[in-house]
Order: C-alpha cells, then sequence, then structure tokens
C-alpha cells in the first residue's frame, strides 16, 4: 500500500513539473519571439533617451497585444488535471467522495485568477528590468545588445515562472486534501514522495511517517511559507496521503 501511495506521490509530482515546465517554455518562446520585434528600433542606440523611454513604455501593451494573456489560458486546464488527480487519490486513501460545494469552486476559481495575474506580473518584472538596463546604455549612448538582454529576461521569467507555478501546484494538493480530510473525519497523513540527493533535513525527517493534523499544523520548515500547505518549501516534491488510523497501525507507522 505505502509503495502505491509513493508512486502516486512521484505521479502528482510529474504532472506539476511538466505543467510548470510546459508554461514556463511558452512564455521564454514567445518573449524571445515578440520582444525583438518592439525592441529593435532602438537596437542601434542612435534613438535619443525620450525616444528610446516611449518605446520601453509600450512594451507591456504590445506584449499584451500579441497574446500574452493568452500563455496562461491553460492554467485552468492545468489545475482541472490536479483536481482530477486530488480526488482519485484522496477517494482511495480515505473510502470517502471528495465533494466540492459551490463555495469551494468558486475559492478554486479566484485561486486560477490570482494564479494567472501573479505569473503576469512576472513577466512584468523581468520588462521592468529590461527597460532599466537598455535605458541606462540609451543614456550613455551604447548601442543596446537586445539578443542578449531579451534571452536573459526569458531565461529568468520561465524559472521564476517554473518555481512558482510547481510550488503553487502542490500547495493547491495539499490544501485541497487538508481541508476535504478534516470534512470526512481523517486525521492521520502520510508524508510521502521518497529522498533524493537534494531533499532538504524537514522532508529527510519526516518522508514516510504519519502525523496527525494538529502536528502538521504546528510545522516550521524555515522557507518563510506555511508548512501545512508547502511542506519543505519551494518545488517540494512530496505529499500529505490522509490514512485511517487503522491503516497507520497495521503498517506499524504509529
Amino acid at each position: 500500500m505505502v509503495d502505491k501511495y509513493r508512486r502516486d506521490a512521484l505521479e502528482m509530482d510529474r504532472l506539476q513539473e511538466k505543467e510548470a515546465a510546459t508554461l514556463g517554455v511558452q512564455v521564454e518562446r514567445f518573449l524571445n519571439k515578440e520582444l525583438p520585434k518592439i525592441l529593435q528600433r532602438i537596437a542601434k542606440g542612435d534613438l535619443p533617451p525620450l525616444e528610446v523611454a516611449k518605446i520601453l513604455n509600450q512594451m507591456e501593451s504590445e506584449l499584451r497585444a500579441a497574446g500574452l494573456e493568452r500563455i496562461f489560458e491553460g492554467l485552468a486546464k492545468t489545475y482541472k488535471k490536479e483536481l482530477d488527480l486530488i480526488r482519485q487519490q484522496f477517494e482511495e486513501s480515505t473510502g470517502k467522495e471528495l465533494v466540492l460545494a459551490g463555495a469551494d469552486i468558486t475559492t478554486i476559481e479566484t485561486l486560477i485568477t490570482f494564479e494567472t495575474t501573479a505569473q503576469i506580473n512576472n513577466v512584468r518584472t523581468q520588462l521592468d528590468n529590461i527597460r532599466a538596463a537598455i535605458f541606462r546604455q540609451a543614456i550613455a549612448g551604447v548601442p543596446p545588445d537586445i539578443n542578449r538582454i531579451v534571452a536573459e529576461a526569458g531565461g529568468a521569467t520561465a524559472g521564476q515562472i517554473e518555481t512558482e507555478v510547481r510550488t503553487n501546484l502542490a500547495g493547491f494538493q495539499r490544501a485541497i486534501t487538508l481541508s476535504k480530510a478534516e470534512e470526512v473525519g481523517a486525521d492521520y497523513f502520510l508524508y510521502i514522495g521518497g529522498l533524493i540527493e537534494t531533499s532538504r533535513e524537514f522532508c529527510r525527517e519526516r518522508d514516510g511517517k504519519v502525523f496527525t493534523a494538529e502536528q502538521i499544523a504546528a510545522w516550521d520548515n524555515g522557507q518563510g511559507l506555511p508548512a501545512d500547505i508547502y511542506l519543505g518549501g519551494y518545488n517540494c516534491r512530496h505529499s500529505l496521503r490522509p490514512i485511517s488510523k487503522e491503516l497507520a497501525e497495521d503498517l506499524g507507522l504509529i
């Protein structure tokens, strides 16, 4: 049974990693394609600083017009895939149906909206970095290296988005699991996911062990993130699997 749960945890982790990486790649490709079109007018370095500033200030609106927001429309489908796996694993573990009320659905929809806004803000942060880098060179009369600046911004944005989306998907899974487990009276959770070379000490101390909801609520991962939702922290690959007290006792885990 524990081996099955471990395989399920790895399947969940692979889904989160794949979906987050796919989105990161899509954003990077979009920026690498669209930004040079916008910035090519200042590549020679012969425009006055005020003209350069005008072009830079139009970057975000031009990217939106080119379809920036459409890239993030798939987040809703990603969360649906995640929710389907959460429901399947929850019902296998507890023998109870995972029921989403109207308030739950509204909360999930709001969460997806927040997630989309957060990732667009990541793009906006990199646009600010691009503006600063190019404008400094414009003031100095130095032709900006557009290709290098765009490549660095695209890579940084993709990495940030991949980390945040993967972390937030995992947090979504744990939050739903904890909330619904409480509703059906499940109070024991298996910390599962296996260990790799880079596993944090926080996870090494807990992997394969059983904890109550009360114990989990008291955790501190030292990462500045709620440990009951984010466990070890950013990119943590572990899951909390609700199990019965009887099963935990049969497995010798409590």
